[in-house]
């Protein structure tokens, strides 16, 4: 994670995700949003859509699933399929 951190930085003036949406499961929320970046360089502003499952355990998060291509491929995955 540190690592990760660190290159993000190296190439990023800011980065930000930006929630939309929870979907709340009880012990698993899907997340909706965008990450947002300004490029260290250029100056750009970028933005990507972005879908995380988070996996709880007594409140505290205990798995994130990174990665889905969209709201009902993470709704899926998560169980809560509407």
């Amino acid at each position: 994670m540190r690592v990760m951190l660190a290159d993000r930085d190296e190439v990023w003036e800011e980065f930000r995700i930006e929630p939309d949406e929870f979907v709340d499961g009880g012990d698993r929320v899907v997340v909706i949003g965008r990450r947002v970046g300004k490029g260290k360089g250029s100056g750009i502003e970028v933005q990507q859509p972005v879908t995380h499952v988070f996996t709880l355990h007594d409140g505290r998060v205990v798995r994130v699933e990174l990665g889905y291509t969209g709201r009902d491929d993470a709704l899926e995955a998560a169980g809560l399929s509407e």
